[in-house]
């Protein structure tokens, strides 16, 4: 048997020198910080998700202290809750040796964001002396070795499918590898009608994923008329306004795509270019690169920490803490969908710092990753009649019900659209949910707010809520308001967070040439992640934490959120029926939609969903 100095260990010699080689190659701060976060997701996934720590009152529920937003904005909506109630603050240890190291800076690990990038830069072809195709082995090799075995319990992702793994249970990983363009002959007849002859390679058809299939899906609109002879565009190009690091090109790039959604060009902002399928091959694939990175980059950035963490997530746990009280019957249905939000958003926060795990892992300046995330949590202006958001608001949040945010090509197929079609579900079913609880115990009648209008506490949360995230005054304190607001932070927390995940995560696949999060323009315009750019890109997976999948609990273990509450016996068979009736008849529809579809698609599958926006 073969070990490391980081303590891994393979039974199998190449996996083994994989990783020594790739550690041999990455500098001291990469190498101990990869390493770090990848010990602390494995121990998280040992330790599993413990109820002992749901006491009531919650021990840090009354700590109204705040941090500022690692951005250089002040006051709202730039301020983060400090302690979570139920897992306080930062610890002092884990202030100073790890995120003090890693995400500030300290002990000897600045950075010079102005020099040279190092000498030790290397493809994978270069370092294993391979062809590109031998390469990905070896990708897979260092994966298995580190990741797949400290992490997922499976020492070799090439063979998933035997792998003995109970964390595959509730875990995604690399489920499209199985998905090619040979494989679409044999696709079902909707499909193939749809598709047509595809044209394409491997990675167009990928482009083609990602963009109506994957994490991009909920970015991909309607071209205007005539625009480029397409149909689609999945536009990014804003990200262009923020300027980059010494040896990576710029963010931004738009993919358009025609009515067989095939990927047909590709505008790269760096170079204010157009490529297409027909241009010289090395062109077309960094065109693709670009446009995949700089999708990632606005997801993850954009989408998931600014607008879902910190506004949303942040929002409500606010308005919870500051208005509603231990034994509220409305705190108490969404405790399940808060646990952990805020020190989740506080870890968040701490690798935005300067020299830190966001500054190094992405392309930015230090002064254009604040801007970003500044203008990002701004809010958007309201638009006039027949007026267009102007580019400069493009990264602005606005308030838009789960149910509208992916509306706009709600007439696709979900055989190549799915998350329209499920995210439907899941909304209807928690809608429901919603509906059924709070009508407990504010009454049946819908047209009746009175009971409503009595709770004093309820009526200054959901003003807070309002007035936090500029929501517009259309939705005044009703019953049906209130629950369509709920029914939406309930999905954000739950398929939406899971979905922005996606965009950097392993979830789709964990290749090299998948994915990443900057653009190298040194030694040639990058077509993939190069060797300490991968490592980097797996380290701001692992820096999300491991995620349980524990929307479903053996047990209904939910329930123990309602002890002691009034009519307990009511509201404890509404949650079952939620968290067991409606959630396994969902899973059940995905299960057998995604026997239909181009490739598998389980943002909204309860049985890979965490409860909450948590490590």
């Amino acid at each position: 048997m073969s070990c490391n100095c980081f303590g891994d260990e393979s039974s199998d010699p190449n996996t083994a020198a994989a990783v020594a080689t790739v550690n041999g190659s990455i500098d001291s701060y990469t190498s101990a910080l990869f390493y770090e976060l990848r010990n602390r997701v494995a121990d998280q996934r040992s330790s599993k998700f413990d109820f002992s720590t749901l006491k009531f009152p919650a021990p840090y529920f009354s700590d109204k202290r705040t941090v500022s937003v690692n951005c250089g904005g002040r006051g709202q909506p730039y301020e983060l809750l400090q302690s979570d109630e139920f897992y306080g603050d930062i610890g002092f240890f884990d202030d100073l040796c790890f995120y003090g190291k890693y995400s500030k800076g300290m002990l000897a690990y600045s950075f010079d964001e102005s020099a040279p990038l190092p000498t030790s830069t290397q493809s994978w072809e270069s370092l294993f002396g391979t062809s590109a195709a031998e390469s990905l082995n070896e990708v897979r090799r260092f994966f298995s070795g580190t990741i797949g075995r400290g992490v997922y319990q499976v020492d070799d992702v090439t063979k998933l499918q035997n792998a003995d793994s109970q964390v595959l249970e509730h875990k995604l990983l690399n489920v499209w590898e199985y998905v090619s363009v040979d494989g679409l002959s044999n696709s079902n007849q909707i499909l193939s009608s749809m598709l047509q002859d595809f044209s394409g390679d491997d990675s167009d058809l990928w482009c083609t994923l990602i963009a109506f299939g994957g994490f991009g899906a909920h970015r991909t609109a309607p071209c205007k008329k005539n625009e480029h002879d397409a149909y689609f565009v999945s536009d990014v190009r804003f990200l262009s306004r923020y300027d980059v690091r010494h040896g990576f090109e710029k963010y931004g790039a738009a993919a358009y795509f025609d009515a067989q959604y095939q990927l047909k060009e590709i505008f790269v902002s760096a170079t204010q270019e157009r490529f297409k399928p027909t241009d010289r091959r090395s062109d077309w694939l960094h065109a693709k690169w670009a446009w995949k990175v700089s999708l990632s980059v606005a997801v993850l950035l954009v989408d998931q920490v600014c607008h879902s963490q910190f506004r949303e997530a942040q929002s409500l746990v606010s308005a919870i803490r500051g208005h509603l009280s231990d034994t509220h019957p409305i705190r108490r249905m969404l405790l399940p969908f808060t646990i952990g939000t805020v020190y989740r958003n506080r870890a968040t926060n701490e690798y935005l710092a300067e020299n830190g795990l966001y500054h190094r892992c992405l392309a930015f300046k230090y002064v254009e990753l604040q801007r970003l995330v500044r203008e990002s949590m701004e809010s958007a202006p309201p638009l006039q009649a027949n007026q267009e958001r102007g580019v400069n608001d493009r990264m602005k949040y606005r308030f838009r019900l789960m149910r509208k945010k992916v509306h706009v090509l709600s007439k696709l197929s979900q055989e190549i659209y799915p998350i329209y079609t499920d995210v439907w579900d899941f909304w209807t079913q928690t809608l429901d949910f919603v509906t059924k609880f709070v009508k407990l115990y504010y009454g049946q009648n819908d047209k009746d707010d009175s009971q409503l209008q009595r709770d004093d506490e309820l009526k200054t949360f959901y003003a807070a809520l309002i007035e936090s995230l500029s929501i517009d005054a259309k939705y005044r304190l009703k019953k049906f308001n209130i629950i369509n607001v709920l029914t939406h932070f309930l999905c954000n927390a739950t398929i939406w967070s899971h979905h922005l995940h996606s965009a950097v995560s392993f979830e789709y696949s964990m290749d090299a040439d998948f994915t990443g999060l900057k653009i190298a323009v040194e030694p040639q315009k990058a077509k993939q992640n190069n060797v300490p750019n991968y490592v980097e890109y797996c380290s701001v997976v692992l820096s999300k934490g491991f995620q349980f999948a524990n929307i479903q609990l053996d047990g209904n273990a939910w329930q123990r959120v309602l002890q002691n509450m009034p009519d307990e016996a009511n509201a404890l068979r509404i949650f079952k029926t939620y968290f067991e009736d409606h959630l396994n008849t969902l899973k059940e529809n995905i299960n057998d939609r995604n026997n239909s579809r181009i490739a598998p698609f389980n943002a909204c599958n309860p049985k890979y969903l965490q409860a909450s926006i948590a490590l």
